[in-house]
This record gives structure tokens, sequence and C-alpha cells, in this order.
């Protein structure tokens, strides 16, 4: 499963932006998915045209931007995008004249939130503003839908870092491993509900047996106990030797029986390429 996340540069007068700072700090994988990136210009023109020039070539599973949300004292998930846009000190328009009024994230927000709130204040946003952001929420939702991608997108602000707030009385602030904690929550969280995983286990004869699941661990375990399959009653599952991560479990199905086909040498091929996630 690959991720892409998207960050802006400063903007506004700041010298940085914490969503950039945090995109830079994430690890290059979680939860098993590979971490894309893409650092985006503060620019109505521009912004949204990168991320869905991306889209296509780099084909990510799940798109997550983030972007600086100064005065909100939590990381927060946002619900929905308007098509609607507004510099600062100019006339407010519609993104598309013609586009529907607004695009609900994709996201599970509510999973995401809450685990990310494990972490540090986190919660769901029902207001991504008129800015910038915005603008990117909505766009990439509405170019995924037009082009029948099989993606999931949404958006992610996080708070002011404190250096940004020394001259900014009663403003509330966030550290950045803080931040970058959350959004890692937050993100495991997405690539959690999105996974379904074709596997293949090897049993303890040597045999080798492929399913489908959303949960790993849990499947494994219920092969291990005599609980998964009617195969591995009679052939105990030792260790799952592959897996790799659709996007549905249509996806996920169609694979498993792809592999099923193989030849059990194949098969053994398949699993020493190592895990795809």
């Amino acid at each position: 499963m690959k991720v892409l996340l998207t960050a802006f540069e400063p903007f506004g007068g700041e010298r940085i932006n914490p969503a950039q700072l945090a995109l830079q700090q994430l690890p290059q994988r979680l939860c098993g998915a590979e971490i894309l990136r893409i650092e985006l210009p503060v620019d109505f023109s521009l912004a949204a045209k990168q991320v869905i020039a991306a889209l296509p070539q780099l084909q990510p599973d799940l798109v997550i931007s983030l972007g600086q949300a100064g005065g909100r004292s939590a990381v927060t998930v946002e619900r929905i995008a308007i098509n609607y846009m507004c510099q600062p000190g100019k006339k407010g328009r519609f993104i598309d004249k013609n586009g529907t009024a607004a695009y609900f994230s994709t996201l599970p927000v509510e999973k995401m939130a809450a685990e990310g709130n494990k972490k540090a204040p986190t919660a769901v946003s029902n207001t991504a503003g008129t800015y910038v952001c915005n603008h990117v929420m909505y766009s990439v939702l509405q170019a995924i839908e037009k082009n029948h991608y099989p993606m999931q997108s949404g958006f992610i602000h996080v708070p002011y870092l404190p250096s940004q707030t020394e001259q900014k009385p009663n403003t509330p602030s966030m550290p950045l491993e803080k931040i970058v904690d959350a959004l890692s929550a937050c993100i495991s969280a997405a690539v959690r509900a999105a996974s379904n995983y074709t596997y293949i286990i090897e049993c303890t004869d040597g045999t080798l047996y492929t399913g489908w699941t959303n949960d790993l661990q849990k499947r494994l375990l219920a092969h291990q106990t005599g609980d998964g399959a009617k195969y591995t009653k009679s052939h105990p599952a030792a260790r799952i030797v592959y897996a790799e991560s659709h996007l549905t479990k249509q996806e996920a199905m169609r694979r498993e029986w792809q592999i099923k086909q193989l030849t059990h040498a194949e098969k053994l091929a398949l699993a020493q390429g190592g895990e795809k996630r």
C-alpha cells in the first residue's frame, strides 16, 4: 500500500510551517505502507494541480494532505471541503462553478481522530476553511471522483509550533514531536482501515495456504488454533511468509484466486521476494 502525503511551504510571513516539518520527520513506512511525499506552494493556481498531476504517476492508495491551522489547539482531521475559495483581502468565488457544493473526506475521520488523540490532542473538524488547504482537499477529492481513481483522500490540519507563538500571546501551540506522533497515529489508522490483505501461510508440514483478511495477526492466530480454514485444521499454520495489501475486499479476493492458480514452486518464489505492504 502507498500513502501520498503533501504539506505546504511556509506562508503568511511565517519562516516555518509545522505541517512541512512534520512531513519531513514522518517515517518511510507506517503500518507497512510506503510513505510518498510532496511539498506544495501556498498557491491556488499551483498546489492542487501538483497533487492531481501526481495521482496517475504515483498511484497511491491514500492521499492525505497536511496544513497549518494557526489558532487551533489540536491536530484536526477534516471532515468536509466546500466549493469556495477566498484569499485574504479579496473577494471569494466558487472553486468550480459547476461543481458539487462539497466533498466529504473518504478517510475514516472518526477512527483517525480517536487514534491520534491517544498521542496528542486530536479531533474531527467540520471546517477546512476557504484558503488553499480547503482548495486542495476539494480539488483532489473531485479529481479522484471524476477519474474513478481507486483512492481515498482527506486533509489534516496541525497547530502552530511553540516558536511561532512567542509573539502571539494566548495563542495555542503544540511541540513538533507531538504533532508527528499524532499524525503517525492518524495515518496508521487510515492505513489499517483501508487494508485488505492477500497472504500465504507456511504450514508446519511445509505446505502453503493462501487466503485474504483485513487483520493478518488475528487471522494467523485463527489458523494456528484450528479456526481459520478447513485446510489448516489438518495442516497447522506456522507463519505468514507473504502478504500484500489492497484497498478493497474485492481486490484482495481476486488476488487470492490468482495466487491459488500458481504452483507450489511459484508461490515459494513469490514469498521469497518479500512482503508487499
